[in-house]
């Protein structure tokens, strides 16, 4: 071979390792820029990741959190029923709507009643499922509502189980990105999905103490299924869950969800009193 093929061949080499792997470097940096976005910038304890959208991760006592905006569950009027993006469930003089992304149309739910007052507190246990004679195939299943009726108001909170493939990217990404910290102050933010109406109030809720407790207990997590989600809305609270609130599980169910509001008002009484704090301090 000539010097001039040598070159050619070279050439040729070089152009099928840069096709390799430009597409890798551009990767590669985005996921740097994604990073630096994420860094502490003025407030190393409210931060910014530029690669989740709408999110903010918040660190406290060195456990990461995730606070995203959420619009809270409201009351629905029937006569606009048919514009609501969700599922719809009357009960007594309350009114219950569960939206749902996955599913644009409303379905008119078959209610059973379990228990309506116990220990002199308000408390209602329901199911809710697809129209009857009318399965569908995006839920095929009824779900499951146990609610408390609380002392006073607090803002919207959701704390639900991460599944399936979101645990998994999120997994992987905590791996890509090299975060400065371990995988096990990552750990509740894998499992968990926290939204709050109220920044905060969400950041007094999610203190170490009650992810602790999160984690640990054994009715907020159904075994092989992990689709739990405590929810809180105005002076209710409730449990939601793939599982009927048969009578075997009424019990622990309600115990979860007279513990989650006892947690709530103790951080809507700590939010509070920073909140009336704050302008004295100002001062």
């Amino acid at each position: 071979m000539t010097a001039t093929d040598y070159f050619l061949l070279s050439l040729g080499l070089a152009g099928v390792a840069g096709a390799i792997i430009a597409p890798w470097w551009f990767i590669a940096a985005a996921y740097r820029r994604a990073w630096s976005a994420g860094r502490p910038t003025q407030d190393p304890d409210l931060i910014d990741w530029g690669h989740r959208h709408g999110c903010t991760y918040s660190k406290q006592d060195d456990r990461w959190l995730e606070i995203s905006d959420a619009a809270p569950l409201r009351k629905v009027d029937p006569q606009e029923v048919q514009r609501t993006d969700g599922d719809v469930v009357y009960l007594d003089d309350v009114e219950w709507a569960f939206f749902n992304t996955k599913r644009n149309v409303v379905e008119e739910h078959a209610n059973d009643v379990l228990v309506r007052n116990r220990e002199g507190q308000r408390f209602v246990a329901f199911t809710h499922g697809p129209i009857v004679g009318k399965p569908s195939v995006k839920t095929p299943g009824a779900q499951a509502v146990v609610a408390v009726e609380m002392e006073r108001e607090v803002p919207f909170l959701l704390v639900m189980h991460k599944v399936g493939p979101l645990r998994l990217l999120e997994s992987a990404e905590s791996k890509l990105t090299s975060p400065p910290f371990d995988s096990a102050q990552l750990d509740f933010n894998i499992r968990y999905l926290v939204q709050g109406a109220d920044e905060e109030f969400t950041r007094a809720f999610l203190n170490v103490e009650n992810m602790d407790w999160l984690q640990q207990s054994p009715t907020f997590h159904v075994p092989g299924r992990g689709r739990g989600a405590l929810v809180a809305h105005g002076r209710w609270a409730y449990f939601i869950t793939a599982e009927p609130p048969v009578p075997d599980l009424l019990h622990d169910r309600l115990a979860l969800v007279k513990e989650f509001t006892q947690r709530l008002l103790s951080a809507s009484s700590a939010e509070q009193v920073s909140g009336t704090n704050e302008p004295e301090n100002n001062v």
